[in-house]
């Protein structure tokens, strides 16, 4: 059996419409099994990599790559995600902006606290935040509700390059003190 097509756009919008491992963006992105079928792989999301023609063609055959294959995908999707955030962002935001309200209403300022309420606005969810918009979601959280001017979301020095999840304390990069606008 082959990938539905709802798998194959699902695949193709977490690479962000490039090959997950040249970057390069194609018209014609093909949908790759991470594990060949023959060897029992499955025809879900967690097996499908967006591949070019060219590296569909070099890495496609070679089952001795399909590790590095599924890590060169993963590390895509976060870099994806990170630069662009998550189809699911909008669709989930306002709902997660009306609970950012009510906790930004009642928050005490303190790290501690907040932790606890996005915890609590977390499991209310149920699985609407995952690890592919979490950080789009809480970075569109920080800059929304300006909790405060010195936490940053998905911090990337655009002089040096260094990349952190989450920033707190400092309006500087850490390794180059290049000031975050």
């Amino acid at each position: 059996m082959a990938f539905s097509e709802p798998i194959k756009q699902e695949a193709r919008r977490r690479a962000g419409y490039h090959c997950c491992i040249c970057r390069d963006i194609a018209v014609s992105i093909e949908i790759h099994h991470i594990i060949p079928q023959e060897d029992g792989g499955s025809d879900d999301i967690d097996n499908a990599v967006a591949l070019c023609r060219n590296c569909h063609g070099d890495y496609g055959a070679n089952r001795e790559k399909k590790k590095i294959v599924k890590e060169m995908r993963d590390w895509w999707y976060d870099r994806v995600n990170m630069i662009y955030g998550s189809a699911d962002v909008n669709e989930n935001f306002q709902k997660v902006y009306n609970e950012i309200e009510k906790i930004s209403s009642n928050h005490s300022g303190t790290l501690t606290g907040l932790r606890e309420e996005l915890k609590r606005l977390s499991d209310k969810l149920d699985g609407s935040i995952d690890k592919y918009n979490a950080p789009a979601m809480v970075s569109e959280i920080i800059k929304t509700n300006r909790l405060a001017n010195n936490i940053h979301a998905n911090f990337v020095c655009s002089k040096c390059g260094t990349t952190i999840g989450l920033l707190v304390g400092r309006n500087s990069c850490p390794t180059c003190q290049e000031p975050i606008l």
